[in-house]
Parts: C-alpha cells; structure tokens; sequence
C-alpha cells in the first residue's frame, strides 16, 4: 500500500485469509441455496397450478358426461314406451283388446311390488326413474297377455271336452312330427330366463296347440241349413216304419247344394259304400272322421287336405235315400257318435260383440268365408239382450230379448225369443213373443207364437199355438203356400 510516497506492506495472515475465504464462499453458499429454493417454490406452484387445472377441467367434463348421460336416458326411456305402445297396438290389432276382467288366478300380479321398485329406484337414481316405469309397463302386459292365453286355452279345452276328447291327448298330437336344432332362448345377459316371460311362452304354445287341436272337431255346419229333416238316434225307419238306429244327422236340400267339410283334414275315401249311395270322409286325426254320403257328385280326391268349409261335393238322392238330403256322420274310432255336440263346439270362437244397441254373431273360425253353410249355435246357457243379427245360420237354444235378422233360423224347443224374427227361411219350436216374417216358415207342434206372422210357405204342426194373424206375402204370379200337418 502506498502512503506519502512510501511503499508500504501490510501483512495478512494465512488464517485471516481463509476465514475471507471462507465467509465468501459462505454468502455464495447460501446465495445458491436461496436461488434453488426459490427456483423449486416456483416449479412446484406451476405444478400445482396445472394440476388444479387438470382437475377442474376433468370435474367439468364428468359433469358434462352425466348431463349427457342423464338426457340419453330421458331418450332411451322414450324409445322404450314408443315400442311398447307399438307392440301392444300390433297384438291387440290381431287378437283384439285385451279383457279387462281376465281371470286373475291364473299367473301372478307383479303390478304392486313393480310400483315398490319404481318409487324405490325414483329415489335412490332419479334418472332411471322412466326405465323403471317402462319395465313395469311391460311386465304388466305380459302378466295380461298370460291371462288372455290361459283364458282361451280354459276355453278350448272346455269345448273339446264337450265332445268327449281328451284335451291333452290333442296336444301331444299337434307336437308329433317335429324336430330340428336346439337354438336357446334367453332374456338376461347371464342366459337366463325371467320366469314371466317363460311363462308366457308355455301360455302361448298351450293356447296354440288346443285351438289348432279343436280346428279339426267338426264344428261348421256341412250344408246349407234349411232345417234337420232327420236327427241322431231312435227314428221311425223311412222304408220299413219299425223302429232303427240313425247313425247322423240328415240335413235336407236340392240336388246339387254343396256339402262342405265340417272341419280340417284329409280326405280318406271317396266312393260308394252300401245304403250310404256317393261318400266322401274326412279323416280329422286321433280316431275322429266324419262322413258325407247320399251325393249326387263328390268333388274331392283320397288324400287330399281340406279346410273347414272347403267344398267336398253335392248333395243327392243315391243309396238307401227317400228324398234329397244330406246324411252326415262324426265318428271316432269307427263309433257314430252324435253330430249335434260338435257342431255346438266351438262355440267360443262365435263371437258375440255388444254395441250400443245390438248384437252381431260372427264366424272367426276360418274356412271359406263366402259361403253360405256357417253354423252359428247359441246353446241353453246363452242369454242375450239386444238385437241379435248373424251373418251365418243361426241356431238358437237360449234366449234373446231382441230383434233377430238372419238367413236361417232355427230354434229349440226350450229357446225363448222376445222380439221380431225377420230370416229367408225358419223352423221355430220354442215360444216367440213378437212378429214373425220369413220366407219358408215351419211351426212345429211344441211352438207357441204370440205375434203377427207374414210369409211366403208357411208349414204349421198340429199342436202348435200362434196368437195373433197370418199374412202372405203377395209376388206376382204365386199363389200362397200353407201346409197343415197332422
């Protein structure tokens, strides 16, 4: 160091020298620690920032998905009830509207523990509310479609029983003859089966396999109903006057009137067997045939399959035969057994449809509609009130507070008709309170009319009681038609 002109020399030590030393590359020290806190402060809130960030935008994303989620479901819950309001329209144009007074006995009501699960899933996951619904409402249709099945089975197999056939020995028939792969069904995703839907499947194959069974009961009238000149059992033999077994039923009609299959089945013989004259039969399966004899012509070949009401041939007058008529057998296992039963069978399948004021008997037991020889029966136990008009042959036993207008009428001694009777042609036996206009009129012995009767041929039975006054109706060149009998 220089002072006044003079050098000098101040001496450090060594000692003091490295604790300069040391005290500067302290501040260092520390200057860098201080740096690299800082420098990590920094880094780790730019870290936590971005994962803040990535949070919130993952939240809102998650939210969004559920909104999205929550409105997809408000959709698929629509396109549900919009299928099941399709599905139960469909069904419902085919078999008509379900009863609502289907018996209850017969499959379980799940229609209150279904509300339990609706308020209980409402609660717990508000957006499945709707599914819920929609799963009731179909298990609820089900259950009736069920009933409705077991209904028409219980039906059928009344009407099967009737005629003294075994309803189970039907079904195991219709299952003969069937096979192919084992292709399972199932309605979860763990290839199971809810007992319900299971249920109505049997329902279903039980219903199909009776009414097809009692397709081929002979139950449509063979012929044109003009009335039943000779019925089943005891008669008068018409050659000999003694006393003789009749094996059918004899319906009377011009030559050359169609005969029509009264059921579905094949055609097993078609030519001539003694005192029957022309004969076709139908073989109906389960020992149950029915034959057709005394045609004039037969219009059906061995082997053939016909349905009910299917033309088989013309009536006639060959064989042992008085008259032109039908002769018209059902027999099981080679048995003649009464005609009558089976033609009344099928009753169910006649249905009668109540409107505002009136009553219509319609066929809907298959066959050819355009013909003229469907046989409409209301048996004793029927009852009906209001006006009662049939597009077949009517046939009643029962009652009917009403008007009645049909092509054919013929009624049982035990039947009671309040109203008027307007019909081409009618045989009546019971009691009619009101006024009779038919073209050919009988009154048999048993009948008791009390009203004004009009007709074109009127044919009355001694015995028979009519209150009131007779009228022909006048054509242009004929002369009026009465036959008394003794």
């Amino acid at each position: 160091m220089r002072s006044q002109g003079q050098v000098r020399f101040i001496r450090i030590s060594s000692r003091l020298q490295m604790t300069v030393a040391g005290g500067v590359a302290a501040a260092v020290l520390l200057w860098l620690v201080v740096m690299a806190a800082t420098l990590f402060s920094q880094f780790t809130a730019a870290r936590d920032h971005a994962a803040l960030l990535e949070r919130e935008a993952a939240v809102a994303s998650a939210e969004s998905r559920v909104a999205k989620y929550r409105g997809g479901l408000e959709g698929v819950a629509d396109d549900l009830d919009r299928r099941q309001d399709f599905i139960e329209k469909a069904i419902e144009g085919t078999i008509g509207e379900l009863p609502k007074d289907l018996p209850q006995g017969t499959v379980s009501d799940s229609s209150g523990e279904a509300q339990k699960t609706v308020r209980k899933i409402s609660m717990e996951l508000p957006e499945a509310r709707r599914l819920a619904e929609v799963e009731a409402r179909q298990l609820a249709f089900i259950e009736r479609l069920t009933r409705f099945a077991d209904a028409r089975s219980a039906q059928a197999e009344t009407a099967i029983r009737r005629v003294g056939l075994n309803p189970a020995m039907l079904r195991a028939a219709s299952r003969e003859g069937q096979g192919g792969p084992l292709i399972r069904l199932f309605t979860g995703n763990d290839d199971s089966v809810d007992p319900r839907f299971a249920r109505l499947g049997a329902s279903l194959e039980r219903m199909a396999a009776l009414e097809k069974g009692l397709r081929r009961i002979p139950n449509t009238l063979p012929a044109s109903l003009e009335y039943i000149s000779s019925g089943f059992g005891y008669r008068s033999d018409p050659f000999t006057g003694g006393p003789a077994f009749h094996a059918g039923l004899d319906f009377r009609g011009p030559v050359g009137a169609p005969i029509y299959s009264a059921a579905a089945g094949t055609v097993s013989f078609v030519g001539q067997r003694q005192g029957y004259g022309n004969v076709v039969e139908v073989s109906h399966g389960n020992g149950l045939m029915t034959r057709y004899a005394h045609m004039s012509r037969t219009a059906a070949r061995i082997g053939q399959k016909v349905d009910a009401g299917s033309e088989i041939g013309k009536i006639g007058n060959t064989g042992r035969s008085t008259g032109p008529h039908l002769h018209f057998e059902v027999r099981i296992n080679d048995r003649p057994v009464n005609p009558r039963p089976f033609l009344e069978a099928n009753r169910h399948v006649q249905e009668i449809r109540a409107g505002n004021a009136a009553h219509r008997v319609n066929n809907l037991g298959g066959g050819n509609s355009a013909m003229a020889a469907t046989f409409s029966v209301l048996g004793a136990d029927v009852a009906v009130k209001g006006d009662l008009s049939a597009t077949a042959d009517l046939h009643i036993d029962g009652s009917v507070e009403g008007d009645i207008t049909c092509a054919a009428l013929v009624q049982g001694e035990k039947s009671t008709v309040t109203g008027a009777i307007k019909a081409k042609s009618a045989r009546l036996s019971g009691t009619v309170h009101g006024s009779i206009e038919a073209g050919e009129l009988v009154i048999l012995k048993t009948a008791r009319i009390h009203g004004d009767v009009s007709y074109d041929a009127l044919t009355i039975e001694q015995g028979a009681q009519v209150d009131g006054r007779f009228a022909h109706r006048v054509h242009a060149g004929e002369e009026p038609s009465l036959t008394l009998v003794s």
